[in-house]
């Protein structure tokens, strides 16, 4: 598989299943998100502690199911064009036969049809990572890096109208759980296949 795809809110566990993954694959495969891409980027381009407007990524309050308030990252045009590039250095990744775990919060299925389109020449295996709205409230708290209110935002945009190839909920699993899971779900894919 050229490419293992985790889409899920922030505080999921999509980044304790990729290493999991990694540990366990018998192939070697990188592991990035757009996360990496923010941590490289000059700070004061960001406003990911307040909610102005500026040339990179920041958060807008908006309104959610039963009233409740949340926080939507947004992108001024410096992380608009950061995104694209990132997604373009994921595709040459790819071509030069790297494989990925690719760890996203992906905006409903629009934005999984540009990453579908994209990834399209590869083998790629889509998984869900679930995981229910208390536990993400509890997990975004405990990490206490991430704005107060956004893993409630994505727990009711993520995986809207998104098919996967496997979900796994690291409420119910442990997260080497969820990457035996996938790993398997991969290994009987291939044997289908033949």
């Amino acid at each position: 598989m050229d490419v293992i795809f985790l889409n899920g809110a922030s505080g999921s566990g999509k980044s304790s299943i990729a290493g999991h993954l990694q540990d366990l694959s018998h192939q070697p495969y990188l592991h990035i998100g757009i996360d990496s891409i923010i941590g490289m980027m000059p700070a004061k381009v960001n406003n990911l502690t307040g909610e102005g407007a500026c040339s990179g990524f920041y958060w807008r309050e908006v309104a959610l199911n039963g009233g409740q308030r949340g926080f939507k990252i947004q992108k001024g045009e410096y992380a608009q064009q950061l995104n694209t590039a990132y997604r373009k250095m994921l595709q040459s990744l790819l071509q030069s036969g790297i494989r990925l775990i690719v760890d996203e919060v992906i905006d409903g299925d629009s934005e999984m049809q540009i990453w579908r389109r994209l990834l399209q020449p590869f083998n790629c295996f889509y998984v869900a990572i679930d995981c229910n709205l208390a536990q993400l409230q509890r997990r975004e708290i405990a990490r206490g890096n991430r704005k107060l209110g956004s893993s409630c935002e994505q727990f009711y945009r993520v995986h809207q109208a998104i098919d996967y190839d496997l979900r796994v909920d690291t409420h119910t699993n442990t997260s080497i759980e969820c990457a035996a899971l996938i790993l398997c779900a991969i290994e009987d894919l291939k044997r289908n296949q033949l």
